[in-house]
């Protein structure tokens, strides 16, 4: 069936023109604002054969803005032209607005523009940018975004971004293909373009250079691959670390530093580099309250920054914390009600004499699923109620109750 996107059994590959058709007919436009909140399942059988425009492009478009309210709210809701893949790929706006704060300059050059959200909001901060996507698709879709949007000052190309490497800007700014030859990859070698073979170049002809490297990529190894890093930005958005940023500076002497963020709250956090965790171990002393670390310390590796002010105590195997501080910032707080064995009747017991029934349980060291864990409880999940299952020579379950 023509409708078959929907169940993700099937990919119809929609061509851009027929996507900027669409959104050129005013009747379909009218459409999709009408239905927006709509099944799409139930329009496709509705309105099938009943309308002029293209109705299965039509339907994609919403499935896509609809996905986007959370990640592209201001693009979804300007209609923009965009396809499920390179919805997914994309930048989000949370995440591009952040980078405005300190990519700025006269002129820019990104050399893997793809549908070009990042462009977009870098637009107000520079007078010239120049965008290049060899992909003619995805080229011809975000100039039409360009064109829509009103925005003049970028000028976009469909060719090969590295021969573009060939004047001088004040930054260069590049999102290099993880998925080169369909293998999914993080070291720089399998990239594309290469990164570190065009590092004379991108020397020559920029004052600053931003990389944009996958989440799982290791920061240790950024200052051991990148002689001119002067800053790496661990971005995160809801507590999932979105993108790993690397500042090249041609320009300057600097001091190495480490930019942690979360785009959705004002957690901010700049250290210096690099950064030697203090190891600590189990005591005798009993504390009260556990601490977790959230994404972006555990990305950087930095706790110990965060503690060194306080009394604390670290798990010996695992980034699970224990001091009386009632919050700590970077970490989840959760205060410790009551220690057992991992045994299913002594958690019970203990959750039994706490009245609780309701818990969020995380597991360290254990090949299980929460779920299964549930069932043998008798709980369900949610709520204020931790249990913490930690497997090791002293393993341990901890019911705890969220204080911040």
């Amino acid at each position: 069936m023509w409708f078959s996107f929907l169940t993700n059994k099937h990919t119809i590959v929609v061509q851009s023109n027929d996507i900027i058709d669409v959104l050129e007919n005013q009747e379909a436009v009218r459409f999709m604002k009408k239905h927006v909140m709509s099944d799409l399942v139930s329009l496709s059988l509705q309105f099938s054969g009943k309308v002029t425009f293209n109705l299965a492009v039509c339907l994609q478009l919403m499935d896509v803005y609809k996905r986007a309210r959370v990640k592209l709210p201001t693009l979804a809701g300007s209609m923009i032209a965009i396809d499920k893949r390179s919805y997914e790929q994309c930048t989000s706006e949370a995440i591009a607005k952040f980078k405005q704060e300190f990519i700025k300059g006269n002129s820019l050059l990104d050399i893997t523009g793809g549908i070009g959200v990042d462009a977009l909001y870098l637009a107000k901060n520079f007078n010239r940018i120049v965008v290049v996507e060899r992909n003619e698709r995805l080229h011809e879709l975000a100039q039409y975004n360009n064109h829509k949007l009103g925005i003049e000052n970028i000028e976009r190309n469909c060719e090969d971004g590295e021969n573009f490497i060939s004047e001088k800007y004040d930054w260069i700014y590049i999102d290099p293909d993880r998925r080169k030859e369909e293998i999914r990859s993080v070291a720089l070698e399998n990239l594309e373009p290469n990164i570190l073979e065009l590092i004379p170049k991108l020397n020559k002809f920029s004052s600053y250079c931003y990389i944009k490297l996958s989440p799982l990529y290791d920061i240790a190894e950024v200052w051991r691959k990148f002689e001119n890093a002067s800053d790496v930005y661990i971005l995160s958005e809801k507590g999932e670390i979105k993108e790993v940023g690397v500042v090249l500076n041609f320009e300057e002497q600097f001091e190495k530093k480490i930019h942690l963020v979360e785009v959705t709250n004002n957690f901010r956090q700049t250290i210096g580099q690099p950064v030697n965790n203090l190891t600590r171990f189990y005591s005798s002393e009993k504390f009260e309250n556990v601490l977790l670390p959230n994404s972006l310390l555990l990305k950087s590796r930095i706790t110990q920054f965060f503690l060194d002010k306080i009394k604390t105590n670290k798990h010996p195997l695992y980034e699970v914390y224990y001091a009386n501080e009632p919050e700590t910032e970077g970490f989840r707080t959760l205060r410790i009600l009551g220690v057992t064995s991992m045994a299913t009747r002594s958690i019970k017991k203990l959750l039994k004499a706490n009245d609780v029934n309701q818990i969020n349980i995380l597991l360290k060291g254990l090949r299980d699923n929460p779920i299964n864990w549930h069932k043998k409880l008798n709980t369900r999940d949610g709520g204020e109620f931790y249990l913490l299952l930690l497997k090791s020579e002293k393993s341990e379950a901890l019911l705890c109750k969220l204080i911040s």
